[in-house]
């Protein structure tokens, strides 16, 4: 399984997020099993994610089973996820459930306050070291996607657990958005240590915020 999550102690807190959400590592191993049932398929998904239970759940699982996740912000203009769609064509999108109703898409799975949509775009194939996508800005302002392989993606996790002698007593503070590599690198990194990520939307000027972290 992806960072050897199913070696972890499954009643260990893998994440806890500041809605007061929590998942254990047994939890998110049973996820990414349910994931990959619904989904059924080597395919590309788009996750549309904020730092919360329900977004890195759903990246977890993609990269457990095969499925080919592209991160992109939540809050991402609904005009370039159409042509985002319209290029890519994932067959199937992860969003927040308060979100879902915006798209004539049919639910067909939800958990930790996602839904999975289904786009009526068909699979094709993936280059089987494909990991995960996640977009960078140009020039002209317009994301460019950058293409991580599995074995990308866990060397990071693993060198940076290393160099920073990350364990699994850490609770580290999960402020970037998962979108952005370094953000994800963060998440990534802790879970491969065993350590419990504390996934923050808020900003540091918000009272919830230092009470979260106390």
């Amino acid at each position: 399984m992806f960072l050897d999550l199913d070696q972890k102690d499954k009643s260990s807190s893998a994440a806890v997020d500041d809605s007061g959400a929590a998942i254990t590592y047994g939890e998110l191993c049973n996820f990414s099993l349910e994931l990959m049932r619904s989904v059924n398929q080597r395919t590309l998904i788009f996750i549309l994610s904020q730092n919360d239970i329900g977004s890195m759940a759903g990246y977890v699982a993609s990269l457990s089973s095969g499925i080919v996740p592209l991160l992109l912000s939540c809050n991402i203009d609904r005009e370039m996820l159409s042509r985002l769609i319209q290029l890519y064509k994932p067959s199937y999108l992860w969003v927040p459930d308060e979100s879902s109703l915006e798209y004539n898409y049919k639910s067909c799975f939800s958990k930790f306050g996602y839904a999975l949509l289904i786009t009526g775009h068909d699979s094709y194939p993936l280059h089987d070291d494909l990991s995960l996508l996640l977009t960078t800005s140009g020039s002209t302002g317009s994301p460019k996607l950058v293409r991580h392989s599995y074995s990308n993606v866990e060397s990071n996790a693993r060198n940076v657990a290393a160099f920073f002698e990350l364990n699994d007593q850490d609770r580290p503070v999960a402020i970037l958005p998962m979108h952005y590599t370094m953000g994800l690198s963060v998440v990534t990194s802790h879970l491969f240590a065993g350590a419990c990520v504390l996934l923050i939307k808020r900003k540091l000027t918000d009272p919830v915020f230092w009470q979260f972290i106390k």
